[in-house]
């Protein structure tokens, strides 16, 4: 080939590149001695568009100060930078030892409350309906107690199935019996059984009772002779019926000749307060930790032998308890998470063999630690987040492989900087700090931009991550600039002719690390590169992976989102079946899935503003409805009428609304307290209802002993019944709790105390009306409950317009504690669909910019955005393919992909950029053979750290090594080979489609 110089610019025979050794004057950084006639071979000349004399000022230029500071002193660099990361890791231990919560780990709890949610904030007014003012606890002063362990703490609740067969036989109702009876010998059972009136252990709750003598004495066939009879007999008695329902599979037969069902199920009750130094204390107080232990030690891995082994004769066991739920996803949390160690040991060895090197593998290791401890620093106690659940343990498995990625494109660069020639070690530190600096900039920032964007998700869980992780690259990012470059340093000067005696066979006599990165490089910029920039095949593997993203993007219509409620184990599972399987009963009683739903009279929402955003368990303070008013006696008979419309809804509406009837009575089940105060006063006390003054007057003349004052116009006669009612005539009585909990009662400036001190002449505060309902949690999605949710809107709306002033405020919500908001459900489960697919859309546009303000090309940006968008597609495209609906976990881990999609793009995208080619055949080959081998080991390492999750038992850790695995490989064959094909194609050359290029002709036209 003949070389043709100028004055100003020139072009070189690739084959005249001197040895490494010798070093190079050639204008692109890298070269490869095998590339002969490549440019030939695409019939294309690759050309420079920079002098020889310009890229020899580029290396003779003045080396940076930190670069000089730590090639001139390496040790005290090296000293200065490790010092600071210890120091991270004594801070983080020093906290951790002054009890100082600086991983505030919660992985039973996943905050997806939306607080922007008018449901949440009804729903949190009612939890939380205490919480802003001083409510009387009636009998506070007559030390009414309900017994020691009269109160349900928790109840295990075991199904027995027989598929296709009977458990109501006479053989297997004794195994039941035996079952029951070799569970509550358990030692100390007796210690933590929840007690009755007698003080005794409540008896398990099964069908057993049936023949026990429990129900009376035509109850009792100890040897289960007549199983049939007996039960035909319950279903004869309306209240035992509704109970038998309960033992009941679906499809179960019960007639006088016939009694079958496939499953049936027992309930064992724990009783709480354990002892009498404890009744006084409210229930988050107590000492139940004793009654955990017990569950945990004495029951669980008897239990689970029964799963595993069987009941015997076929029958099948499940279990389950909200103590071993909490038992058991905690130990499986901390078994999975164990499963870092072996992504640790294939990083650590993975880096090893791309290194050789103990020094740089060890110290690269630690500093991937530290990066994420520095993160964890500024996150807890910089901003002040109190949460760290399971998405952030998750992400140690991110920074793993960028962390490893970072590493890998500085040891390239300065591999790369070793074919160069330069004045000083100095300058050649610089000119590799620059370029890989700038690529990891790029890199990072796109990456961190893409993560932050779930920062503006309204899921805490999901905003809090967005945070977690744009912190751990950030930390990671500057812990690569500035610490690393000590640790190559010190390892060129120091370390990298060392060789261990033990492993001579680890090392060529020569050294073999340029040479074997050689290898790979070769490879990308030679038959690699012939390949995707082929005048053919470049055709063929855009028509195929845009025909794959089209395929795929089909695909993405055929999601079904998820109807059922987050599954947290596989099907496998004890915990999985008995959920499903209790869905099969026929009814239920208390203590079931039902949802109630309350009418709410005395409250209207919380306010949130005083909650910091980062204070997830922040609840606001509760805003009461001051105009509430149940003394007026219009408003009793309002409210009473309001309940009675609620009790004869016809069948039709019900249905609509999802009330449930009584199997007893058919009518909808509610609790009403002014129903049961009418009968009460009426029929109990002749006194009228609704109360007023000469009523009230009535109860308290005739009560003399009780009462010590007499009543006046200006008292309020309502609760001064409510009261008398509540308790039965002011007894301590052991029901009061029935109605207690849905009433809360303030002193005024005219409450008084009767003989046994207690307050009357109170204001009723709030009330509720308690609807059961047929709705169970996860039993449909929100396609079905969002529609539902607004039907109960309007009728709520309807039937308050037409109630008085002082009870025409009323909401409906459906709480059963801070997480468990049946109708917020709904909403979240909605949101949650609709904001992975925002941040999608948000975290591209992000990328977009970033590219094109960091490549300054619009064209470079475009190309990299379009192929991000088929990674994102095809990610998209593999839910119904891998059987997956779009639910909970699914929603969640797209709130990853754009962040996990970009990063190799975005790696081809500044070597394009930064290519000193003029053509874009060149500048392709450039990239490839620049960043090749780096996206080749950050993929891998990703991948690595990920594989170990697919052994994950939580279903979420199996789904997101999965959800990586296959985003990280498809973001690894689109970026190497969509990319490079298509910007080899239509790719800028020269100034096209720069901002400075746009800028001038912009002002020329001006």
């Amino acid at each position: 080939m003949i070389v043709k110089m100028d004055d100003t610019r020139q072009t070189m025979n690739m084959s005249e590149v001197q040895h490494p050794e010798n070093g190079t004057d050639n204008p692109a950084y890298v070269a490869t001695n095998d590339a002969n006639g490549d440019v030939e071979n695409n019939k294309q000349k690759a050309t420079f568009t920079r002098s020889l004399s310009d890229v020899k000022n580029k290396r003779n230029k003045k080396p940076m100060w930190l670069c000089s500071a730590i090639v001139n002193r390496p040790k005290t660099a090296f000293g200065i930078a490790l010092s600071f990361h210890i120091l991270v890791l004594l801070i983080t231990t020093l906290l951790f030892y002054v009890d100082y919560n600086i991983f505030p780990a919660e992985f039973t709890d996943l905050p997806l409350d939306i607080r922007r949610e008018e449901q949440f904030k009804l729903g949190i007014a009612w939890d939380r309906r205490d919480a802003n003012f001083e409510r009387i606890n009636r009998f506070e002063n007559t030390a009414i107690n309900n017994g020691i362990r009269r109160e349900e703490y928790d109840s295990l609740e075991v199904i027995l199935f027989l598929e296709n067969g009977n458990v109501f036989t006479k053989s297997n109702l004794a195994r039941i019996k035996s079952f029951e009876e070799e569970t509550v010998a358990k030692p100390d059972f007796d210690k933590y059984c929840k007690l009755n009136e007698a003080g005794s252990c409540v008896p398990p709750l099964s069908v057993l009772r049936f023949f026990d003598g429990t129900y009376g004495e035509e109850f009792y066939d100890p040897e289960f002779d007549n199983i049939p009879a007996i039960l035909y007999n319950a279903t004869l008695q309306p209240e035992l019926d509704e109970v038998l329902q309960f033992f009941l599979a679906e499809k179960a037969v019960v007639t006088i000749d016939e009694a079958t069902s496939e499953q049936t199920r027992l309930l064992i009750d724990f009783g709480t307060p354990l002892d009498n130094t404890t009744e006084g204390l409210p229930f988050d107080e107590q000492p139940i930790e004793e009654i955990d232990n017990f569950i945990r030690d004495q029951l669980i891995d008897f239990l689970h032998d029964k799963f595993e082994n069987g009941f015997g004769n076929g029958i099948e066991i499940t279990y389950l308890s909200l103590s071993i739920f909490e038992e058991i996803i905690n130990s499986t949390v901390y078994r999975d998470l164990t499963l870092i160690v072996g992504s640790f040991v294939f990083i650590f060895v993975f880096i090893y063999v791309q290194t050789r090197s103990w020094w740089i593998t060890g110290l690269s290791v630690f500093s991937i630690i530290t990066s994420f401890l520095f993160a964890n620093l500024i996150y807890r106690v910089v901003i002040g987040y109190e949460f760290f659940g399971i998405f952030h343990v998750l992400a140690i498995f991110i920074l793993l492989g960028i962390g490893a990625d970072d590493v890998f494109i500085f040891v390239d660069t300065w591999r790369a900087t070793a074919l160069l020639s330069y004045p000083s070690l100095a300058h050649r530190l610089s000119d590799t700090y620059r370029r890989a600096a700038l690529a990891m900039f790029v890199t990072s920032l796109t990456t961190a931009a893409a993560f932050f964007v779930n920062y503006f998700s309204p899921f805490f869980a999901t905003s809090s991550f967005g945070v977690f992780s744009s912190l751990m690259i950030v930390s990671n990012y500057l812990s690569v600039i500035t610490y690393f470059p000590t640790v190559l340093m010190t390892h060129h000067t120091m370390w990298k002719d060392c060789r261990c005696c033990c492993c001579d066979c680890c090392y060529p006599e020569e050294d073999e690390t340029e040479k074997r990165a050689n290898v790979i490089v070769r490879f990308f910029a030679g038959p690699f590169f012939r390949a995707v920039t082929h005048k053919i095949f470049r055709w063929v593997i855009v028509v195929v992976l845009l025909g794959v993203t089209a395929f795929l993007g089909y695909k993405i219509s055929t999601i079904e989102s998820q109807e059922r409620d987050v599954q947290v184990f596989p099907d496998s599972h004890n915990v999985a079946i008995h959920t499903d399987r209790r869905t099969r009963f026929k009814d239920s009683i208390e203590g079931d899935d039902n949802v109630e739903l309350q009418i709410v009279f005395g409250l209207e929402t919380v306010d949130l503003s005083v909650c910091s955003f980062t204070a997830y368990e922040c609840y606001g303070n509760t805003i009461y409805d001051d105009d509430f008013d149940m003394n007026q006696p219009e408003n009793q008979q309002a409210f009473l009428d309001f309940c009675t419309y609620l009790r004869n809804l016809d069948e039709s509406k019900t249905d609509d609304l999802r009330i449930r009837r009584s199997l007893i009575t058919g009518k909808p089940e509610l609790k009403c307290f002014v129903e049961d105060m009418k009968t009460y006063f009426e029929d109990e006390k002749n006194i009228s209802f609704p109360l007023n003054y000469n009523s009230t007057k009535q109860l308290v003349d005739g009560n003399t002993d009780i009462y010590n004052t007499t009543v006046t116009p200006n008292d309020r006669a309502f609760e001064i019944g409510l009261a008398y009612w509540l308790t039965d005539g002011h007894k301590e009585i052991p029901d009061y709790n029935e109605y207690d909990i849905y009433l809360g009662e303030e002193s005024t400036s005219n409450t008084f105390r009767i003989s046994n001190g207690e307050m009357v002449n109170t204001r009723l505060k709030y009330a509720s009306i308690v609807i059961n309902t047929t709705m169970i949690w996860g039993d449909f999605g929100y396609q079905v409950g969002l529609p539902l949710l607004e039907k109960w809107d309007e009728f709520i709306a309807e039937q308050m317009s037409q109630l008085p002033d002082g009870i025409n405020k009323g909401y409906h919500c459906t709480p059963a504690g801070a997480n468990f908001n049946f109708w917020l459900w709904q909403k979240i489960q909605e949101e949650l669909t609709n904001s992975a697919i925002r941040n999608i859309a948000i975290g591209i546009s992000v990328a977009f910019v970033v590219l094109v303000l960091t490549t300054q090309n619009i064209i470079i940006g475009a190309l990299a955005t379009i192929t991000i968008c088929c990674i994102t597609t095809c990610v998209l495209g593999l839910i119904p393919i891998l059987g997956w609906t779009l639910g909970t976990l699914e929603s969640l881990n797209l709130s990853l992909v754009v962040g996990l999609s970009v990063d190799y793009v975005v790696h081809l995208a500044e070597g394009y950029y930064l290519a000193e080619s003029e053509d874009r055949i060149g500048k392709t080959k450039e990239m490839l053979e620049s960043v090749g081998i780096s996206i080749l080991s950050g993929c891998i390492t990703t991948l690595g750290a990920c594989f170990f999750m697919l052994f994950s038992v939580i279903l979420f850790f199996l789904q997101f090594g999965t959800f990586v695995f296959c985003t990280i490989g498809l973001s690894y064959i689109f970026a190497m080979l969509l990319f490079p094909a298509l910007i080899s194609v239509i790719g800028p050359e020269r100034n096209c489609g720069s901002f400075q290029c746009l800028f001038f002709c912009c002002r020329s036209k001006n």
